[in-house]
């Protein structure tokens, strides 16, 4: 870049929620404690009228049917917020439940 050079990139709705799509993914395994390489399947939930975004995943060792829809209704229901920041080095900013618990 040159000296007194800005480069910008300016983006609406579609785009935010493709970049955090793509970032998430990138750092899922890192912001959710996973194994590399592991067999997850990632889901995001943004509720930009409430302030929220849910993001996680589920592991399984063949293609699964996965009911998203249960998972983010026990969530919204059972689930506060598990942090408020993905980078504070003194906690884990995710919490574990079974998928039998959001399913039944």
């Amino acid at each position: 870049m040159n000296r007194n050079e800005i480069r910008i990139v300016k983006i609406s709705g579609g785009a935010i929620d493709e970049l955090v799509w793509e970032l998430l993914n990138k750092s899922g395994e890192q912001f959710l404690d996973l194994p590399e390489n592991s067999e997850t399947i990632f889901h995001l939930n943004w509720d930009k009228g409430k302030d929220e975004l849910v993001f996680y995943a589920l592991e399984f060792e063949n293609p699964h049917n996965v009911n998203f829809e249960a998972i983010d209704r026990y969530i919204s229901k059972h689930i506060g917020i598990t942090t408020d920041s993905l980078f504070d080095p003194d906690r884990e900013p995710f919490m574990t439940f079974s998928l039998d618990e959001a399913i039944t």
